[in-house]
């Protein structure tokens, strides 16, 4: 093969690879067709099939692409930091929040839309995984080499540490794209969880387990369209909202073709009736519970972390629609207005939980600020991610969220 026509063949390897991450930026990966493609790159239909072996193989190249660019770019913005590991968190955490709004967007809008993926897709995901290995990887590298400095305690454990900010960035992000806050206030944030550097020293423990908590209930099916909702809800858990189609959901509903079309006209409707069935069954396996516990320690830790892995596995159905949920925010106003209060009733839900602190005297009332549950609403929701997506395990998951509470509260080793 001719220089030139290497030169060629990698030319439109690159054209095509940039359609593909057009399409995702506007349409999301499920939005990836053939036909878009080859229209998107100008090129004939069957053309990206000399290229890659399937559209499976595009998103995984246009992914390794975009991975291998974000790694330059954090090596540089390490570079450019200097010899300080704290200076190097500060630079490599507000990087991905620098840029106009819309610039920041985009780059989270694309980010958390191959982790969404990853979440249903087994192909992908070990690719995807690995992109955001690397980057849990490099905090990391850069926590033990502030311990070696002796600007981190040497008490911290690097791989926690590591995970809590990477989850804090990822939650920021997703917070971000239903304009529930802003880049520059989202840089504020991880620039006060980097200062914030006596936090890092929480204990972490398993926190006990009271006796008021016992086995949730959910709202009883009372007709025949909420067992398609509940059907729909099943769906979506296992194959994303783009698995949702009137058959299926009548086929595991066990009722005829035409009755989930005739409760829910479109897959938008039958969609949103979903989450909405989906909140009414987390408020009532949480909210009375919740209620029922005195201690407001525990019940914060209730709040936000799972008291086993069993009860944790059985949110992955909540937690898979919820993302799904912010992924139609992204792009439908819409859908963003409804994810936006309800991640601000969540914020002021964590106000409410600070505040029942103070009053108990456990914490002074300075510290229950709304920054405070900014920051563990989003450390929360970026975790839940990292563990979808296979990065965290329970534990991780339990340790990360520990910790949270436990800054929350000022208890430390």
């Amino acid at each position: 093969m001719t220089n030139g026509a290497a030169e060629t063949r990698l030319d439109r390897r690159e054209t095509i690879l940039d359609a593909a991450e057009a399409l995702i930026l506007r349409h999301g990966i499920d939005g990836i067709r053939a036909q878009s493609l080859a229209d998107e790159a100008g090129i004939s239909i069957a053309t990206p099939y000399h290229y890659f072996e399937s559209l499976d193989a595009v998103i995984a190249a246009a992914h390794a692409r975009s991975s291998e660019q974000g790694a330059t770019r954090r090596d540089a913005v390490v570079a450019a930091a200097g010899d300080d590991p704290v200076a190097q968190l500060r630079a490599l955490l507000v990087d991905d929040f620098t840029g106009t709004q819309e610039e920041v967007r985009e780059a989270w809008l694309v980010r958390l839309e191959y982790q969404r993926r990853a979440i249903f897709d087994d192909a992908l995901r070990a690719g995807i995984r690995a992109g955001e290995q690397e980057a849990l990887s490099r905090l990391m590298r850069i926590v033990e080499a502030g311990q070696t400095a002796r600007s981190i305690p040497g008490t911290v454990a690097a791989s926690r540490l590591a995970a809590r900010l990477l989850a804090l960035s990822c939650g920021l992000g997703a917070l971000l794209l239903v304009d529930v806050i802003t880049s520059e206030h989202a840089r504020a944030l991880l620039l006060d969880a980097v200062d914030d550097r006596a936090s890092w020293q929480s204990a972490a423990p398993e926190h006990a387990e009271p006796a008021a908590w016992s086995e949730p209930s959910e709202p009883p099916r009372e007709d025949r369209a909420t067992e398609i909702l509940d059907q729909t809800i099943a769906l979506i858990a296992e194959a994303g909202v783009a698995g949702v189609h009137f058959r299926d959901v009548a086929l595991r509903a066990g009722t005829s073709l035409t009755l989930p079309r005739y409760y829910f006209p479109t897959i938008p409707r039958l969609v949103a009736a979903a989450f909405a069935r989906d909140l009414e069954i987390a408020q009532a396996r949480m909210g009375p519970t919740a209620d029922a516990i005195t201690d407001p320690v525990e019940r914060l830790g209730f709040t936000y972390m799972p008291k086993d892995a069993r009860q944790l596995a059985a949110r992955r159905p909540t937690l898979v629609l919820w993302f799904e949920y912010l992924r139609l925010g992204e792009r439908d106003p819409e859908a963003r207005a409804a994810g936006r209060a309800r991640l601000a009733a969540w914020i002021d839900f964590s106000i409410a939980l600070g505040q029942d602190l103070a009053l108990a005297g456990i914490i002074p009332a300075e510290r229950v600020t709304r920054i405070r549950a900014e920051r563990i609403v989003a450390v929360n929701t970026g975790a839940s991610g990292l563990w979808l997506l296979g990065l965290l395990s329970d534990d991780e998951f339990a340790a990360v969220m520990n910790g949270v509470i436990d800054d929350e509260i000022g208890r430390q080793d």
